[in-house]
């Protein structure tokens, strides 16, 4: 029970921190937001992507140590950032629910 949690967590963190890199770029904001995210934000946007994937990798190591735990964290990069890049695609405002960036 608990390794599916942390594989959950391993992968929606994996995905949280891509959606929040892809923000960070001006292109994919206002894809989603509308308008332009300003430097201050950006820059939030791109330190809080990079801790949601350091958290993921947290979890990666917790749940099978150094020799799977970091090949399963690359998988979670690929997989969320392929799933980000569909969401952007076809339904871009969905990333605005999952990341929390609300007005």
């Amino acid at each position: 029970m608990v390794d599916g949690l942390l594989l959950l967590a391993v992968f929606a963190c994996a995905y949280t921190g891509m959606a929040w890199l892809a923000l960070s770029q001006e292109r994919h904001w206002r894809a989603v937001r509308g308008g332009t995210p300003g430097r201050a934000r950006i820059r939030r946007l791109r330190l809080g992507g990079a801790l949601w994937l350091l958290l993921s990798l947290v979890w990666a190591l917790l749940r099978d140590a150094a020799h799977f735990g970091v090949p399963l964290w690359v998988m979670a990069l690929v997989a969320g950032g392929f799933a980000v890049a569909l969401a952007l695609t076809w339904k871009p405002r969905c990333i605005e629910v999952v990341t929390a960036l609300r007005h």
